[in-house]
């Protein structure tokens, strides 16, 4: 009796074992999978902006409405200058609208204000008004009054 006791514990412990480590390996292939999917949807999404015939390199925002953005990709606007710190164009497409109020703009942001007006900003400050994020320039110099002539351009 002792003999069978044993070798029933030993098949039971084996049984439990496997069935741990497979449901451990099922996990941890759904974990590998999960990560997978979060540094692909983590990965830079970028365009190039071309500003009076000099290219910069626009990382962006990871949202419907930079999806939509780049779906009209190419244009080339005459974006206006407006109070000393940004330059606009209306476009006639509408793109998705999540506005928030930021504590603070950076020079080179790229925004949508409401949801068809395109808006880059060549200086730092607090802004009134609320903005949706579309991507941002890192290495933009100051743009100075008057208009640009400016392209975006997808990324590759």
């Amino acid at each position: 009796m002792n003999s069978y006791f044993n070798k029933r514990t030993i098949f039971i412990v084996i049984v439990v074992a496997m069935v741990l480590i497979f449901f451990n390996f099922s996990n941890l292939t759904s974990l590998n999978k999960k990560e997978e999917v979060k540094k692909t949807s983590e990965r830079e999404r970028y365009m190039y902006v071309v500003i009076n015939g000099k290219s910069y390199y626009a990382t962006l925002d990871n949202s419907k409405t930079v999806d939509e953005f780049l779906e009209l990709l190419p244009q080339k606007y005459t974006m206006e200058e407006l109070n000393g710190n940004e330059k606009y164009v209306y476009i006639k497409e509408k793109l998705t609208s999540k506005s928030v109020l930021l504590d603070e703009i950076r020079r080179g942001d790229i925004m949508l204000y409401q949801d068809n007006c395109i808006v880059l900003f060549y200086d730092t400050f607090s802004p009134n008004y609320s903005y949706t994020k579309i991507g941002h320039i890192n290495d933009l110099p100051p743009l100075g009054e008057g208009s640009i002539e400016i392209e975006f351009k997808k990324g590759e």
